[in-house]
Parts: C-alpha cells; sequence; structure tokens
C-alpha cells in the first residue's frame, strides 16, 4: 500500500502550508525551522512523485495535485486527532492565539459574545481580531494572516474555501419624505432605481448591488452614490 511509505509529519506539515500559505508562518505554527518545513514538504512530493506548490516571486500557490491532497487529508487528519482524544479519553485543552476575521457590525453582534464565552471556557486561548471588509480579509487570509474569517461575500480567491454558516437580512429602505423629492411613487424599473440617491456602505456599493441582484435580478445599474 502507498500509506506505507508515507510520514504522517509529512501531511501534517502540508496540510499547515496549504492553509497558511506561508513557509515561515507554517514554522511558526508547528514550531519548525522554516528549512525544516520546506524538507518535509520536498520529501512528500518525493514520496508522490507530484509537485503540489509551485513558488511564484517567492509565494507559493498549490498545484491542482495539492488542491486536491488538501481537501483528502484536512478532514482525516481532524478526525484522527478526534479518535486519539476520545481513546485517551480526554480531549487536549484549547490554548493559543487564533486570528479570525469578520465584517464589524456582524462580528459585534454575532461573534464577539460567543468568544466571550468560549474564553471563559478555555482560559489560555486567545482571539486576535480583524474587523473589516470582505476583499481586505480575502487578502489577509491569503497571507496567512488570519486562521479563519466570517465574510458577507461569496466573491472570494478561490483559493480560499467557503462555506454558508448564517444568512443576513438587508433592507433597502428610505423616508417618504426623501422619495417625495423625486416626485414618484415607489416602482421597480430600472429607471426608477436609477433616479435616487444612495448611501452605500462602502467603496464599489457592493452591498446596494447585492440586494438588487438578488431580490430584483438586475445589474449593472448606474447608482447615484452620494455618500459611503
Amino acid at each position: 500500500m502507498q500509506i506505507d511509505s508515507i510520514n504522517l509529519n509529512n501531511l501534517r506539515v502540508f496540510e499547515c502550508v496549504y492553509k497558511t500559505r506561508c513557509m515561515t508562518t507554517a514554522s511558526k505554527e508547528l514550531h519548525l525551522t522554516q528549512s525544516g518545513v520546506s524538507q518535509h514538504v520536498k520529501s512528500l512530493e518525493e514520496t508522490l512523485e507530484v509537485k503540489l506548490f509551485d513558488r511564484i516571486n517567492k509565494k507559493i500557490y498549490p498545484t491542482s495535485e495539492g488542491d486536491e491532497l488538501y481537501k483528502v487529508i484536512q478532514p482525516a487528519l481532524f478526525n484522527i486527532e478526534g479518535a486519539l482524544s476520545a481513546v485517551t479519553n480526554r480531549e487536549a485543552e484549547m490554548k493559543g492565539r487564533v486570528n479570525i476575521g469578520m465584517p464589524i457590525e456582524f462580528g459585534n453582534n454575532r461573534i464577539v459574545p460567543i468568544l466571550g464565552q468560549l474564553g471563559q471556557e478555555f482560559p489560555e486561548l486567545q482571539f486576535n481580531l480583524t474587523m473589516d471588509f470582505a476583499n481586505k480579509i480575502n487578502d489577509e487570509l491569503l497571507n496567512g494572516h488570519l486562521d479563519f474569517a466570517f465574510v458577507d461575500d461569496f466573491n472570494m480567491d478561490k483559493r480560499i474555501h467557503v462555506e454558508e454558516v448564517s444568512e443576513e437580512i438587508h433592507d433597502l429602505v428610505a423616508t417618504e419624505k426623501f422619495l417625495k423629492r423625486f416626485g414618484k411613487k415607489p416602482g421597480s424599473t430600472k429607471s426608477y432605481f436609477e433616479s435616487l440617491e444612495y448611501v452605500a456602505y462602502q467603496e464599489g456599493e457592493p452591498v446596494l448591488r447585492s440586494w438588487f441582484s438578488h431580490h430584483l435580478k438586475r445589474k449593472n445599474l448606474t447608482l447615484n452614490v452620494r455618500a459611503q
């Protein structure tokens, strides 16, 4: 069996390098030297006779073979850890620092209270929070500065694995006084919405455009954004 020739440590190192996209960050997380991490990856590539990462301008990018291997071994390593804990009849105490990204409102209202409870249960667990827009969090994930994140946009880099964990309802609102300024009754035509003025959440108004796309199936509107 091919698995007989595989070093489990090599798989663990590969999983960490894939997740962080950075040899230096992986070496710190695994308490290994950077050269040691590189050697583990090289050994695994030689054993499998496939290239798992491309090195471009001092950055590493998983190959298609690397993507496939990660999809298999990441849950497998998690299950092995769970099985070992069950066999020894104890759970490893959670400790260390976790770097988490999140939107500001969602983070403050939903995530921070949960982390507060988790922190009380595990006193040695610390959290480093980054609250920002999805495009900024996208870059932080790729740079290895975040372990994981909650985002309000599925248009993330294809190298980032995304799963839906919650739903958030957005309402497009306006006062009657505001609408009377335009002398029109509320409508649903393209010209109607393009005639209004908007306060956007961020540059490029992705939240507004997401609302129009989801509720009215309208894209490429020319929106008159007065503030953001």
